[in-house]
């Protein structure tokens, strides 16, 4: 779950430079 979570919070960071 540990590499689950570390993908949501890099999708999180090019989701908000993105944006």
């Amino acid at each position: 779950m540990k590499l689950f979570g570390k993908y949501v919070t890099t999708r999180q960071i090019v989701v908000a430079a993105s944006g």
